[in-house]
């Protein structure tokens, strides 16, 4: 386990976040096949061969498919307005590994078409397309009505569904989209449910007949409707449908989570139950592909439900079979009760409502609605996103150093009454018991921030008398002021009663190295030239431009070859082949009232790289992120004099392919309960702080035993496993607290005083 500080935070505001749980996933490949009656024979038609006629016409020949190949994923194919597409997906079968079902049916459009799976994606070998004519369609599902009519009908017929033609209102042969779910789902608590209770969910009921058989078909009942599988029934005896088939229908149910994460992230969750738990892994994976073929608007957020102790069972004991496959699991305990806000730092702001799209950045005076976290956030007036956040990602810990409004609101934009104020300008207020988000004046807003901003210019320490790279062995807490912030607290770090190992050996390059190599280049006169430019003084978009020029110039400025050769000596004190990590340690961040968090950039030197190839190139990528746009922003905004800040820079080794990683806090920001941290981990190299899109984190609560209450799980992490073993639970812990008591002394802090420190830590092993 490896330990870095990150920061220094004060008294940590009151935070309030949802104790929830969130979904265990798993994939799998499909266990069913659907083989078209009017073919006559088990299996696919053969490329090439004449398939027999059609039983429902004398006379009707089936049109032979033109094979597709598929070599990538997604399947993108070539096409145009007259053609459509069956779309197929291989199921493992020992008699015949070549049987494919069917599980989409598309119109080509001019130039490519794409062709959708809606569950987890498999290798492009699983897949088979065949290629039709619109002209002259076939019928896949042999209920006598042709593809093409029962696609331009979707919900009423369905291409791939053999159901009888009801002229009942109250039943659809398939669910094309989420309106179509909402106006077949009742919401009412549902004390009459043969196997579960509700509680004000939406649900729409399924009957399956025939499951066993070439040609199942699935119909999807309104669950207004009174006694309606009687009725279904009645209606089916009377078309003619086996009364074999009706004495064995499947009948099950599916509930819409809202706050459950899917695999990819995103809120919202399908999930399915049925009446018959004795089917097993076999009997499931049918339904769940037969469920989601008839439901193409799903993006792999459909899971199977076991939840009778018969079901559990039944589970674990093919648990091995549903971790192999596509089948999604989601277990009692991993749905989250329907929240639909969460507010993550309490304050009030004023700006202009702005919902951002991938590549857009937001101005110190929005309030950003996002619907994924980003990674770089500059000054905003507020955030606001569709998904979860925790409270230790970069977006909440900004809006908490920075006392702006943040809060997760997954309804937003589904509102009206809110989305019309989208471009406005807004007051919005994040409170413990709900928010207020309303227009606002222009005036308003200027008072506001005018407020808010410091009266005058502040000028920041920064002590250029040391002039050597220093081991952090040999450089103590108050030298914050001539190598960074981040380096002391390191140093200080190092010098605790930690196991070997557990802390990284480091070094710290001091201020005085960034002063030099700018004077050695005349960045500084570049420096004055743009702050005094008006443009630059009055243009957002100016302001970004030029300082991305300046940094490129500071990329490739020439660094003096003293400062060459002292990184060589530093390179030199580690064994060969060791990939180093240069770190932003500056005198405007990680500081107990600014942490700065996500402002600067760090970078990873290659072992091998020499003079030559410029070892210097890392250190000056972090040098040149002093002038981030997203940190100039944040300086201004607290008219600090930006030629008075320097970059240290901390050195240490890089760790990579590590099992997980994650952020602990020596605090409970949840239930604010004594003597308990708080845990954020993600798998991988998926960085907490600055998590991939659509990627939440394992949270858990640690009491002074090491033992974990979990409030969410990660995502992306195997079912039902956490990232950390017991013993490393416990030794995180142990840690954790060992270096609260230190730096609770560095800052004096009197018993009874509020204090936390916050720690990024790596598993390796």
């Amino acid at each position: 386990m490896k330990i870095a500080i990150r920061r220094q935070p004060g008294p940590p505001p009151p935070l309030i976040v949802s104790g929830a749980r969130a979904l265990r996933l798993v994939l799998v490949l499909v266990v069913f096949v659907v083989i078209p009656a009017a073919l006559g024979v088990p299996g696919v038609w053969a490329s090439g061969g004449d398939p027999p006629p059609g039983p429902c016409e004398a006379g009707w020949v089936a049109p032979t498919p033109v094979v597709v190949g598929v070599s990538e994923v997604p399947i993108v194919v070539s096409s145009t307005g007259a053609d459509y597409f069956v779309l197929y997906v291989e199921r493992p079968n020992r008699d015949n590994p070549r049987q494919y079902v069917p599980v989409s049916v598309t119109r080509g459009q001019a130039g490519t078409t794409t062709l959708k799976d809606n569950l987890a994606a498999l290798s492009p070998t699983k897949y088979r397309v065949e290629k039709y004519q619109v002209a002259q369609p076939g019928d896949l599902d042999g209920d006598c009505v042709d593809d093409i009519t029962e696609l331009d009908d979707l919900g009423a017929h369905n291409p791939i569904n053999a159901t009888r033609a009801t002229t009942n209102v109250s039943v659809k042969a398939a669910l094309d989209s989420r309106e179509a779910f909402q106006a077949f789902s009742d919401k009412q608590d549902s004390g009459t449910n043969a196997f579960e209770v509700l509680d004000g969910l939406e649900h729409v009921k399924f009957m399956i007949l025939g499951e066993f058989g070439t040609n199942p078909s699935i119909y999807f009942i309104d669950t207004t409707s009174p006694k309606w599988h009687l009725v279904l029934l009645s209606e089916l005896r009377e078309l003619g449908e086996p009364e074999a088939h009706l004495l064995v229908a499947m009948k099950g149910n599916l509930v819409y989570h809202p706050n459950v994460i899917a695999p990819d992230g995103s809120l919202g969750m399908y999930r399915f139950s049925y009446n018959i738990g004795s089917g097993g892994f076999s009997r499931t994976a049918n339904l769940y592909q037969l469920l989601a073929s008839a439901m193409p608007f799903l993006e792999n957020n459909l899971a199977y439900y076991p939840q009778t102790e018969r079901e559990l069972w039944h589970y674990q004991r093919e648990k091995a079979k549903y971790d192999a496959s596509r089948v999604n699991i989601v277990l009692e305990e991993d749905i989250l009760p329907d929240v639909a806000y969460i507010p993550l730092n309490q304050a009030e702001g004023y700006g202009r409502l702005r919902l951002m799209g991938e590549g857009d950045d937001p101005r110190p005076g929005d309030i950003a609605i996002y619907e994924s976290l980003p990674n770089d956030l500059p000054r905003v007036a507020g955030t606001i996103t569709t998904v979860p956040q925790t409270p230790l990602s970069h977006v909440n810990l900004r809006a908490i150093q920075n006392g702006v409004p943040n809060a997760f609101l997954r309804d937003i934009l589904a509102t009206k009454e809110y989305a019309d104020l989208i471009g406005k300008h807004v007051y919005f207020a994040v409170a413990a018991d709900g928010f207020t988000l309303r227009e606002a004046t222009k005036a308003e807003v200027d008072a506001h921030h005018q407020n808010a901003r410091p009266t005058t210019t502040q000028t920041l320490t920064r002590d250029l008398s040391v002039t050597k790279i220093t081991s952090l062995a040999d450089v103590s807490f108050t030298d914050w002021d001539a190598f960074g912030v981040k380096a002391a607290n390191m140093a200080e770090l190092s010098k605790l009663a930690l196991p070997a190992g557990v802390v990284p050996t480091g070094w710290a390059v001091p201020f005085y190295f960034y002063d030099e190599f700018m004077k050695a280049n005349g960045f500084y006169d570049d420096i004055d030239t743009m702050l005094a430019d008006q443009s630059f003084q009055s243009d957002y978009a100016v302001q970004e431009s030029m300082l991305k020029a300046l940094r490129k110039k500071i990329k490739k400025g020439t660094t003096p070859a003293w400062i060459i050769k002292a990184l060589e000596d530093m390179h030199a004190a580690y064994p060969d082949g060791t990939s180093l990590r240069y770190r932003s340690s500056t005198n405007n961040e990680d500081l107990p009232a600014f942490n700065g968090a996500g402002l600067y950039s760090s970078k990873t030197q290659d072992p091998d790289e020499t003079a030559e190839d410029g070892i210097d190139k890392s250190i000056k990528a972090v040098w040149a992120s002093l002038w981030n746009y997203r940190a100039f922003l944040e300086r201004d905004y607290y008219r600090v004099d930006h030629e008075s800040v320097a970059m240290g820079v901390l050195v240490h080794p890089n760790y990579s392919d590590e099992k997980a990683n994650g952020v602990a806090v020596s605090h409970d920001p949840i239930s604010f309960s004594p003597n308990v941290y708080y845990v954020n981990t993600q798998i991988g190299e998926d960085l907490v702080t600055n998590p991939e899109a659509k990627s939440y984190p394992e949270q858990l609560l640690l009491d002074s035993n090491g033992k974990a209450s979990v409030l969410t799980r990660a995502n992306h992490a195997p079912p039902g496993q956490l990232l950390m073993s017991d013993a490393q639970l416990l030794e995180l812990r142990r840690h954790l607290e060992v270096i609260h008591n230190r730096f609770k002394q560095l800052y004096q802090v009197k018993d009874g005083d509020q204090f936390a420190i916050e720690i990024e830590f790596k598993i390796t092993a």
